[in-house]
Parts: C-alpha cells; structure tokens; sequence
C-alpha cells in the first residue's frame, strides 16, 4: 500500500513535469509543430517509463527480502495462513467500500440493494 501511494504521488509529479515542460513550448503548441507535441509525448512517457522502472526497483530491493524474511520465520499453520487472507482480504474490501461511498453518489443505497440480493440469493440456495 505504501508503494501505491508513492506511485500514485510521483505520478502527479511527472504530470506536473509534463505539465512544466508544455508551458515553456506553449507557443509552438498553439501554432500546431507536430515536431514540438511529439516531443513532448516523448519527453513524458519517458519520464512515466523511467518512473515505472524506479518504483519497481525499489519495490523488489524492499519486497524480496521481506518475503524472504517473512518465509523463513513462518511456521506453515493453517489457520494463521487463513487468518492472514481473510485480514488483508477485508483491508482491502472496506477500504474500497469507504472510498466508495465516499465519491460515488447513492453507492450507499447500491451497496445495500446488492448486500440484500445477495444474502437473499445466498440463503434461498
């Protein structure tokens, strides 16, 4: 989660770069050069590329040896594996629900129709 918010961070700096880098060619934007707003495509996924590539890095010279570590200290119980998937399971599921609800408008009356069609399809089965 950490690794998608500093993705999701340096995303808006390379847009703002983007952004940076348009204003200084603003001129031949607005005449049209075809030479210039390829450039600048270039420029940008580029820079999105390079991004990309250091975000990775980073996560693999973070994540490798954690999951190394994490392995070789785990002792293989079943029930802690299964606690494990249904915790970050529901992490994950309220934390979209809250965003959800949040942005979309009347996802609360959506959610509950789908909860009630689906417990009713799930208990009449």
């Amino acid at each position: 989660l950490v690794l998608a918010y500093i993705g999701g961070w340096s995303m808006v700096q390379v847009r703002k770069l983007n952004a940076h880098w348009a204003s200084q060619r603003h001129e031949a934007v607005a005449r049209g050069s075809r030479r210039v707003v390829i450039g600048l495509q270039l420029f940008g996924l580029t820079a999105d590329l390079l991004r990309g590539i250091g975000l990775t890095a980073v996560g693999l010279a973070i994540g490798v040896p954690l999951q190394h570590a994490v392995l070789r200290s785990f002792d293989g119980n079943p029930a802690v594996m299964r606690a494990v998937v249904v915790a970050s399971a529901s992490a994950v599921a309220l934390s979209a629900v809250w965003k959800m609800f949040h942005t979309t408008p009347y996802a609360r009356w959506l959610f509950v129709i789908g909860l009630a069609v689906g417990l009713t399809v799930a208990v009449t089965r």
